[in-house]
């Protein structure tokens, strides 16, 4: 499912794209446009879910009376709240009151910090979370992002002759143009096809691409 509907995409880039275009054809486009983005933001998610994880340690270490300052890295963005933590050691399950994490959200990512034990060195730890996360539906820059890249892209088959993709690098009408990356650059790594629509959609998404985090999709 499209991340906006058809009327969004011409209120969005203030046109008709509708008048001169199929629906199923813009539909299409939609479609992929907004599974791109959806994986190009990787790691965050754009409905509430509810998220159980888990995370092994190789041994954890504190000099006592010192106790542990244990860390967990989440997942998925935004986190909204908690639901439950604890580590389990051996066959021992301990609970950690929810009170006493520390969340710490900066520059992409987000951690999750509280206290272990006082144990020296303790191997086979594993940490189990549950916790709620994601955007309640495509927020406002998401949208747009996605409206001028579905623009860009039909301006590209608009201008492509004879059907033929791929082989376009530029185009003029009047004194506007537009020049492309080749479709398989664009499949390299960057998003869109290098136009200034597509310079605008990566400015917009910033804030929803996590540096360096490499999670599976749901």
């Amino acid at each position: 499912m499209a991340c906006i509907t058809i009327a969004e995409l011409n209120v969005l880039t203030n046109s008709n794209l509708s008048a001169d275009h199929d629906d199923a054809y813009l539909e299409r486009v939609l479609d992929s446009v907004c599974s791109h983005v959806v994986s190009y933001c990787m790691g965050t998610i754009f409905e509430l879910t509810d998220i159980s994880d888990e995370e092994h340690l190789a041994y954890v270490r504190a000099r006592p009376p010192y106790q542990a300052k244990l860390r967990f890295k989440v997942k998925y963005l935004p986190l909204n709240s908690v639901t439950s933590l604890s580590y389990k050691v051996g066959s021992t399950t301990t609970t950690i009151d929810i009170s006493e994490i520390e969340v710490i959200e900066e520059n992409g990512n987000c951690e999750m910090f509280w206290y272990g034990p006082t144990w020296r060195t303790q191997d086979n730890w594993k940490i189990l979370v549950t916790y709620n996360a994601g955007y309640d539906g495509y927020p406002d820059n998401v949208k747009m992002a996605v409206a001028l890249l579905t623009r860009e892209w039909v301006n590209y088959d608009d201008a492509v002759s004879g059907g033929s993709r791929g082989d376009l690098r530029s185009f003029r009408i009047g004194n506007y143009r537009e020049e492309y990356f080749s479709r398989d650059a664009s499949s390299q790594g960057n998003l869109g096809m290098g136009t200034p629509l597509s310079i605008r959609a990566r400015q917009l998404l910033a804030h929803y691409r996590r540096p360096g985090v490499a999670v599976r999709p749901r």
